[in-house]
């Protein structure tokens, strides 16, 4: 038993010494170059090991120079490719290695010709050679300069058996046996580890889709999570207004609208941004999360309109909602990712009402001391002991059977936070209850960035009575933005396809013109060339419309001579500030 635990420790050790060199230079490349960078260095560790071992060996029987020169040669080659990838230098130790085995191939296939017949070298070639360009390379070119190279090779090997200008070593019977075994052996050694590498390069690349489709499902769970809080919230505010209106018997009362309104059109900003970030579709598939957008916003507003969201839902569950803000030392500004830092609050506050015991409160509390920005939740639950070493682990949540819930929203809030480059602690004892801290670091700000107030009120005054406005969209939600927009215009048009648009077009010779992406008889980048086209039309401003999810899209409108972007839904601030600006 000893021997044997002696001998699985010195597997041990070899197995760490191989990884150690296996994954040199991994750390000076981006993860989809890593595999590539783990094949050359494995490929030519082995191969260098075997040349220079076999070789010495096949030089200890014939005590041949042009044998040992090769063999100092090709395997000092090899290793020298480790020192290359350890320095980053990847791309020349991708061909370094290809460059190692041509050599080898011609070199040693025309000194052992006695024992290697071409046909085998050539197997050899075309099953080595190109199987590990195939792993190293990602690109057509390259692999197809490899192609190019065994077949030039191949044509040496063959010429250089006719004209013998490298003569092949004259072996004896017994040698030419032991030359024979191992150089085969060799190469079944090679071929099985370049099999090895292939195969484990396809279980990685399963295992990297088995874990894309988990992120995937995960994204789509997380996303609906945080749909859910601000949906409820609109349906409530919808289902209270119905009410309302039922029991007015037509006479409105302004003030419960005015309420509704507060709580939906939060909700419904919030949700926007939300979906916002599912849109960009070309990151999700790339396995890269939507990138950090911070902006500079004012402090006090942005509490009162996450506060709004979750006004109805404490309201519902029966629990005072409650807001502590050090109003004398908050910033005015902060300058962050608004949209991840309202859903890491609101998914806080979700589950503080969720879990807070019946008629009790839960408090928010906000306050900066320079330079930590803290927000702290407080209920007066407490949080089981068993569960509170992986509460910020996906799918934990409590026993209680009465709450609805996946376990994701502390998971959620914690990589919010941990992208947002703060950090999170916790509090959670019978006689205190729980409260979570949120710490972010210089996110103060003095509000660079943010339109000047006298901006914002021109926006909101200027009129646009006697501009001729163009809607061709076959969807009636531009139309119905504006109109509400600028119900004192009567110059609004529409057009239902890009073909009618055009016509109407040249008809009215509009001052501006809003096109939707996605219409039937003519698209709508079909139908701006035609606009850019015209000499009557190509100077009106065109705004691009769409709820398409690639950006890739919207650039190519842009590029082909749109003035603006709006994505869908359609925010009427945005709306204003582009007309402010086109016209």
């Amino acid at each position: 038993m000893e021997i044997i635990k002696q001998f699985l420790q010195k597997l041990h050790l070899i197995a760490n010494l191989y990884n150690k060199i296996a994954t040199l230079g991994t750390d000076k490349v981006a993860d989809v170059d890593r595999q590539s960078v783990v094949i050359v260095n494995s490929l030519a560790f082995i191969t260098g090991s075997m040349v220079l071992s076999i070789g010495l060996f096949f030089y200890g029987l014939i005590h041949s120079k042009m044998l040992l020169y090769g063999v100092l040669f090709e395997s000092s080659a090899f290793y020298s490719l480790l020192y290359l990838n350890s320095i980053g230098k990847h791309k020349a130790a991708k061909f370094g290695l290809i460059a190692v085995h041509s050599f080898s191939a011609v070199y040693f296939g025309a000194l052992l010709g006695m024992v290697l017949c071409v046909e085998l070298i050539a197997a050899f070639l075309i099953a080595f050679l190109l199987g590990g360009a195939c792993l190293i390379f990602p690109g057509k070119k390259e692999r197809a300069i490899c192609m190019g190279i065994v077949a030039f090779l191949m044509v040496i090997i063959e010429a250089n058996n006719y004209y013998q200008v490298i003569r092949p070593l004259e072996l004896s019977h017994v040698n030419f046996y032991y030359f024979r075994w191992f150089s085969v052996g060799g190469m079944l050694v090679l071929l099985s580890v370049g099999i090895w590498l292939m195969v484990r390069s396809n279980m990685l690349l399963i295992q990297e889709m088995k874990n894309a489709d988990v992120a995937r499902r995960n994204f789509l769970s997380s996303t609906s999570h945080d749909l859910r809080t601000p949906m409820d919230a609109i349906y409530t505010a919808a289902q209270a207004l119905k009410l309302h209106l039922k029991d007015s018997h037509r006479s409105l009362d302004l003030n419960a609208i005015e309420s509704a309104l507060k709580t939906i059109l939060p909700a419904s900003i919030y949700s926007k941004g939300i979906i916002n970030d599912i849109l960009d579709l070309s990151k999700i598939e790339a396995g890269i999360p939507a990138e950090i957008k911070k902006e500079s916003f004012h402090t006090i507003s942005w509490v009162h309109n996450f506060m709004e969201i979750l006004a109805p839902l404490a309201t519902q569950k029966g629990i005072k909602l409650t807001l502590r803000v050090d109003r004398i030392g908050i910033p005015a500004f902060i300058h962050t990712d608004r949209l991840k830092l309202t859903k890491l609050v609101v998914n806080l506050v979700i589950n503080a009402i969720k879990y807070a015991p019946q008629d009790t409160e839960v408090v928010i509390s906000l306050e900066y001391i320079n330079p930590i920005f803290a927000i702290s939740v407080h209920n007066h639950g407490m949080i089981p002991l068993e569960l509170q070493p992986r509460l910020f682990d996906a799918y934990v949540r409590g026993e209680n059977l009465d709450q609805t819930g996946n376990g994701l929203g502390l998971h959620i809030v914690d990589s919010l936070i941990k992208r947002l480059d703060g950090n999170i602690s916790f509090i959670s004892r019978a006689d205190v209850g729980t409260e979570f801290i949120v710490q972010f670091q210089g996110i103060a700000s003095e509000g660079a960035g943010l339109r000047p107030s006298d901006q914002i009120k021109e926006e909101r005054d200027r009129s646009f009575i006697g501009k001729k406005i163009l809607v061709i969209d076959d969807s009636e939600t531009t139309l119905i933005a504006l109109k509400a927009l600028y119900k004192d215009s009567n110059l609004l048009y529409n057009a239902e396809d890009g073909l009618s648009g055009l016509q109407e077009a040249k008809l009215i010779r509009p001052d501006i013109i809003f096109l939707d992406s996605n219409m039937p008889k003519m698209s709508g980048l079909q139908t701006l060339q035609h606009i850019r086209e015209d000499d009557n039309l190509r100077s009106v401003p065109v705004v691009l419309v769409s709820a398409d999810a690639y950006k890739e899209t919207n650039q190519l409108y842009m590029t082909a001579g749109a003035s603006d972007f709006l994505s869908k839904p359609l925010d009427f601030s945005d709306i204003k500030s582009v007309m402010c600006r086109l016209l």
